[in-house]
């Protein structure tokens, strides 16, 4: 056998490391495992919901939750829910339910439930209804977020509950969104105060802020 066939047949004979490599690679995607996360933006679904005349509204939900509402129109009674999938442990997702309702913006919800809205400093502030007593308690575990959705604006409030075994006490949430003459409001523990890592406040911000009210 001549040198120069010899080579040819080594060098036919050789493995293609390139092909090898991928086809490792292509391996290792296809049996990795694909977990659930409702951190991942891009998996956001858009969400409608009819909660009547005025409150026909869309958000962008992780495509783990959902969105629902209904309207009786001879009751004239709404209401509906978002559910939140988050992740708050490495391998484990909660589920978070949020009422939701749909109220005229003078509604006592609105403006003397949780919060008010102080037109000289242009924003919403925590509004407590009872004596001296209560504001002194609840003032320092309070705490207000400013909210601007797609097409509306309003608040977020969150309030430590301050009675009860330390290891069942929540954060709680309520929220208004207003675009006038409606408002979008709203309630939900988002935390056990005892296990802050289960907090699921952040995402449920993201939502809100991707609420939109669409036209009837």
């Amino acid at each position: 056998m001549t040198e120069a066939r010899r080579a040819d047949q080594i060098t036919r004979n050789r493995p293609d490391w390139i092909t090898i490599a991928l086809s490792i690679i292509i391996f290792i995607l296809g049996v990795l495992p694909c977990a659930p996360n409702a951190e991942q933006a891009g998996n956001a679904l858009s969400h409608r919901a009819n909660l009547g005349v005025g409150c026909h509204i869309q958000a962008h939900i992780p495509s783990a939750g959902t969105l629902d509402g209904s309207y009786n129109d001879q009751t004239k009674i709404n209401g509906g829910g978002f559910k939140v999938k988050y992740r708050f442990q490495k391998n484990q997702i909660e589920e978070l339910p949020i009422n939701i309702e749909c109220v005229d913006v003078d509604n006592g919800r609105v403006n003397n439930g949780w919060a008010r809205f102080d037109e000289y400093k242009n924003r919403w502030e925590a509004y407590f209804s009872g004596d001296d007593e209560d504001r002194r308690l609840l003032a320092p575990v309070t705490k207000v977020y400013q909210i601007q959705a797609i097409n509306s604006r309003g608040y977020v409030i969150t309030i430590d509950q301050t009675y009860g075994a330390p290891e069942s006490r929540d954060r709680n949430m309520h929220f208004c969104l207003l675009r006038p003459p409606k408002a979008l409001c709203g309630e939900a523990p988002v935390m056990r105060l005892n296990t802050p890592q289960n907090n699921a406040l952040p995402y449920v911000l993201e939502v809100l802020k991707s609420v939109e009210f669409i036209d009837d």
